[in-house]
């Protein structure tokens, strides 16, 4: 069986605080509407901005973790890739999954979704953006400590070895006398 290739986009470690962001957003919305009752169709509005907050959730997961996060056609590619996100990352697919399965009902189908539904949906996303939380405040922390001055250590002295001359070991002292002789031949 061939493997799948997913399709990918580097991301650094501002795109992972962005999508995180947006992640928040969205579920902070999801969680004003839900509990709303003034309107059958507030559920399924719900339901698609945590089907949007889990998207986001699982990008900045990736992005933290990976430096790469799915761009594929289809968001079977995202769950495969998220599910490679350690830790959690089996556990975050499983959501993803979870909400990825009821984007089209909450998203473009004409029956609405149930308060039931929409209430458990907003439970996995929140999940998820725990997870991805996690994932990218890790990021900080390692960021953090390779900017850190490291503590000032006293290392004992070494003792330097005497340098090597290459070549021989000892000069020949020349000769005065050879030498003058040399200087009074030539002439």
């Amino acid at each position: 069986m061939a493997r799948s290739k997913t399709r990918t986009q580097s991301c650094d470690r501002t795109d992972a605080l962005n999508r995180l962001a947006q992640a928040e957003s969205f579920l902070g919305a999801a969680e004003l509407i839900v509990d709303d009752d003034g309107d059958d169709a507030t559920p399924s509005v719900a339901a698609s901005l945590a089907v949007l907050a889990s998207i986001a959730a699982s990008d900045a997961a990736c992005c933290a973790r990976l430096g790469v996060r799915a761009r594929g056609r289809s968001h079977a590619e995202a769950v495969e890739l998220l599910g490679t996100v350690e830790p959690r990352g089996a556990d975050m697919a499983k959501d993803l999954q979870r909400l990825l399965n009821r984007k089209d009902d909450s998203q473009y189908g004409l029956a609405f979704v149930s308060a039931g539904e929409a209430s458990r949906m907003v439970g996995w996303a929140n999940r998820l953006l725990g997870h991805a939380r996690r994932a990218v405040e890790a990021l900080l922390r390692s960021r953090i400590r390779r900017l850190e001055p490291r503590p000032n250590r006293q290392r004992p002295l070494r003792r330097r070895r005497p340098r090597r001359r290459r070549g021989r070991t000892h000069r020949p002292q020349r000769d005065a006398s050879n030498s003058v002789n040399i200087a009074n031949s030539n002439s």
